[in-house]
C-alpha cells in the first residue's frame, strides 16, 4: 500500500480504505490467537532451557548454546513480532474508525480553535489517509518479518542440530580424539563462509553489469536447494529494501543486523530475567552457590523445594528438616554416571541378578562402593536398594539413613560423585546436603 486510499467523503464511512491489504483480518486472526499462547511457551520454556543449560557439562554447553539461543530467538522473534503486529494494527484501526466518524473533516470548522491551531489540525488531516496507509504497509511487513524471522531462526536450529549430531558422532567414533565443538565450529565455517563469499560476488556482479561465474551459480543453487537464499524468506528481503530505499544498501543491511542484534540480546537475557538471576539489585551482591560449597544450602537437595531438570540429577531428601528416625537419601540414576559401574558390578553374576537377593545385594554394594556417603565426616554405612517412584518420575537408588543415636541439631550429609563417564560429567567435590533433626 504505498498510495494514500482514495476516500469519496459522500461514501459510505464504514467502509474500509480501497487499498488496504486484504488479509488485514487473517492477520488479526492469526496474531491474536498466536502471540498469548507463545508469550506463555515462552515463559515456560525459557527457565528450562536454562536448566538444562546448567546441568550440561562444559563441553555439551558449548554445543548446545546454539541450538537453544536459535529455538529461543525463533519463538522470540515470533512472539515479539505478532505483538508488535497486533500494536500497530490496533493504532490503524483507530485510525480508520477515526476518519469514518468525521470523513468530511468538519473537525476544522471547530470555533474553539485559533488560526495556527486549525492550520495545524487541517495539515494532519489532510494526511490522514496517508498515515492510514502507512500503518497498514507497516502491520503488514511487521506480520511478514516475524514470520520470516522465525523461519530463519528455525532453519538455524534444524542445521546447528545436524553438526551437534554429527560432532557427536564422530566424538564417539574416535573416542574424543576429534572434539565435538570442533567438529561444530568446522561444520559451521563449511556452511557459512561459501554462502557469504558467492552472495557477495553475485551482489559485486549485479553492480558491475557481469555475469555471475558459473561456479558461483553452482554453489548459490545448492544453498537455494537447502532454503539458505532470499527467495526462501522474501520478507527480509522487502524489508531489506525498504530500509534501503531511503539510505541505501549500506543502511538497509545494518538495519536488519541491529534487529538481528537486539533480538539476540532479548534471547540471551530473558531467560536471566524470568529465572530472577536480574530481578533487582538486592541480591546483585549474593554468591552463587555452587557444588561442594560448605554452610550452604541449594534448594536443588530437597524435594520440597527442588524444581527443574537439575533436580533429578542430584541426591536429595525429602527436606531439610528431618523428623523420625531415618532419613530417605535419594540418589539419582543418570546414565552417562552409573551405566559403567552398573556393568562392571553386575558382570560376575547372571542377567536375572535381580531375582537373587544374594546376587542383587552384592551388585547395589559394589555400586555403593564406587559412591561414598559420609555423615558429618564420617563414612556412612547403609545398603543401597533400587527404587522407581514414577509419581515422582524418578528412578534411581534409595539408601536409607539410620538417624537413631543421632543428637538433634545441625548435620551434613555428604555425596560423593560417580566415577563420570566423561570427564565434564560430574562434579570434583561431593554435593553437601545439610540438615536439621
Amino acid at each position: 500500500m504505498q498510495h494514500p486510499p482514495d476516500r469519496d467523503p459522500a461514501a459510505d464511512p464504514q467502509a474500509l480504505p480501497p487499498r488496504t491489504t486484504p488479509t488485514w483480518e487473517m492477520e488479526l486472526l492469526l496474531s491474536g490467537a498466536t502471540v498469548f499462547a507463545l508469550l506463555q511457551a515462552y515463559g515456560w520454556i525459557a527457565p528450562r532451557i536454562a536448566d538444562v543449560a546448567e546441568m550440561a557439562g562444559l563441553r555439551m554447553q558449548l554445543l548446545l548454546s546454539p541450538l537453544l539461543l536459535y529455538l529461543q530467538a525463533a519463538m522470540l522473534a515470533l512472539a515479539g513480532g505478532l505483538l508488535l503486529h497486533l500494536l500497530l494494527r490496533a493504532f490503524w484501526i483507530a485510525l480508520v474508525g477515526l476518519y469514518s466518524v468525521d470523513p468530511a473533516g468538519r473537525v476544522r470548522k471547530s470555533p474553539s480553535l485559533g488560526p495556527w491551531s486549525r492550520a495545524r489540525i487541517a495539515a494532519a488531516w489532510d494526511a490522514l489517509p496517508t498515515r492510514i496507509a502507512a500503518l497498514d504497509d507497516q502491520a503488514t511487513i511487521v506480520f511478514a518479518v516475524a514470520l520470516g524471522m522465525a523461519r530463519l531462526m528455525g532453519l538455524l536450529f534444524l542445521y546447528a542440530g545436524l553438526m551437534v549430531l554429527v560432532g557427536l558422532a564422530l566424538a564417539a567414533v574416535t573416542e574424543d580424539a576429534i572434539p565435538a565443538p570442533a567438529t561444530f565450529a568446522v561444520l559451521a565455517c563449511l556452511l557459512l563462509v561459501p554462502f557469504v563469499i558467492a552472495i557477495a560476488i553475485d551482489s559485486r556482479a549485479e553492480r558491475r553489469g557481469r555475469a555471475v561465474p558459473a561456479l558461483v551459480q553452482r554453489i548459490l543453487g545448492f544453498y537455494d536447494r537447502i532454503g539458505m537464499t532470499p527467495q526462501h524468506n522474501l520478507s527480509l528481503q522487502v524489508l531489506m529494501y525498504r530500509l534501503s530505499a531511503g539510505g541505501g544498501r549500506l543502511r538497509g543491511a545494518l538495519s536488519v543486523m541491529a534487529i538481528i542484534f537486539v533480538l539476540t540480546l532479548c534471547t540471551m537475557a530473558l531467560p536471566l530475567a524470568l529465572r530472577g538471576d536480574l530481578d533487582d539489585r538486592v541480591r546483585a551482591g549474593f554468591p552463587r552457590l555452587v557444588i561442594g560449597d560448605h554452610a550452604t544450602l541449594r534448594g536443588v537437595h530437597y524435594a520440597d523445594t527442588a524444581s527443574g531438570p537439575l533436580a533429578r540429577r542430584v541426591p536429595s531428601i525429602p527436606s531439610m528438616r528431618v523428623e523420625g528416625a531415618w532419613l530417605p537419601l535419594f540418589i539419582p540414576w543418570v546414565d552417562l554416571w552409573h551405566a559403567d559401574g552398573l556393568a562392571t558390578c553386575s558382570a560376575s553374576h547372571a542377567s536375572n541378578w535381580r531375582a537373587d537377593p544374594v546376587s542383587a545385594r552384592a551388585v547395589l554394594d559394589c555400586m555403593a562402593a564406587g559412591q561414598a556417603i559420609a555423615l558429618d565426616g564420617a563414612p556412612l554405612q547403609a545398603p543401597w536398594h533400587l527404587v522407581d517412584d514414577p509419581l515422582a518420575d524418578r528412578r534411581g537408588f534409595l539408601v536409607m539413613v539410620d538417624l537413631r543415636g543421632v543428637p538433634s541439631g545441625p548435620h551434613e550429609l555428604a555425596v560423593q560423585p560417580p566415577p563420570p563417564a566423561r570427564d565434564d560429567d560430574a562434579p570434583d567435590t561431593p554435593w553437601r546436603i545439610p540438615f536439621w533433626n
